[in-house]
């Protein structure tokens, strides 16, 4: 897929029903209080390359741990033992062509399931470029689809609640001249990475950089590898509150639950690689 501009659904939805407990203390072995429904659509996502550098996108083969039950794969925060957390063997089979995808539908759609708080879906984007000096290159998310809920309402901003508010990305930027398959470990098992999402509004357009590294005419190429997750922090709970005018309220509430994201979800809409002179 080595173009300069793509075009791709990923549709990360969420599809929890209702528990009957808070996720304050939420755990691996929660999985049986979720259930499957069925997705929503969202907005093609575009990637958009400048000149000079070609791209190819992949996917984390083990975002399906378990085809026939769970797609994505938990949180290693999620996890208790590291033994047990997901992990990167190899990069060159753990990662392959989007094409490959189980999810990868005819319509170029990727329908992530988040079926449960602190599912993560991997992909990498790999980027050769044709330089004759120094070059700085950036994955910045410029755009974003979270459409608001149009029954279930935020009591404090007294808007639709949005997927966003639950939504983490992380990013990082490896150089493929060296050892790949550690790096990608390193950031897929990472306990404490940094959310680069932290708007709540539901739509974009925004520009912010998920990672960075230098391309030198000497580089193979760099790998930049980025992670969506449904957020199981408590501090995107909420607590039902009020009825009024046949709008449900729910406020803010750490003891509450994500209950409120089911049948919401979000899209990357817009991707851009930026190149620019290194100093």
């Amino acid at each position: 897929m080595k173009n300069q501009r793509t075009k791709l659904t990923i549709n990360l939805v969420v599809i929890i029903c209702t528990l009957a407990v808070s996720l304050t203390s939420f755990l691996y072995l929660t999985f049986a209080w979720f259930s499957f429904i069925d997705f929503q659509t969202t907005d093609v996502m575009s990637i958009m390359a400048e000149s000079g550098v070609e791209f190819d996108l992949l996917y984390f083969v083990k975002n399906y741990p378990e085809i026939d039950e769970t797609i994505g794969y938990p949180s290693p925060s999620s996890i208790l033992l590291a033994e047990d957390r997901i992990t990167v063997d190899n990069y060159a089979t753990d990662f392959a062509p989007i094409s490959e995808d189980p999810m990868f539908t005819s319509e170029e759609t990727i329908n992530a399931r988040a079926e449960y708080p602190g599912l993560c879906f991997t992909y990498a984007l790999e980027v050769t470029g044709n330089f004759d000096e120094n070059k700085i290159v950036s994955v910045l998310l410029g755009d974003y689809d979270a459409a608001p809920s149009t029954t279930l309402y935020d009591s404090t901003t007294l808007q639709g609640i949005t997927m966003a508010k639950a939504t983490n990305i992380y990013a990082t930027a490896i150089d493929a001249s060296g050892d790949v398959t550690a790096q990608a470990n390193a950031f897929v098992t990472n306990t404490t990475p940094t959310d680069l999402f932290s708007t709540t509004s539901p739509y974009g357009p925004t520009n912010i950089t998920l990672a960075a590294d230098d391309l030198s005419p000497t580089t193979e190429k760099l790998i930049f590898i980025f992670t969506i997750e449904f957020s199981n922090l408590n501090s995107t709970f909420y607590k039902y509150l009020y009825t009024s005018a046949g709008k449900l309220y729910y406020s803010p509430n750490v003891t509450g639950n994500s209950n409120v994201y089911k049948g919401l979800g979000f899209a990357i809409a817009l991707l851009k690689i930026h190149v620019a002179q290194a100093s």
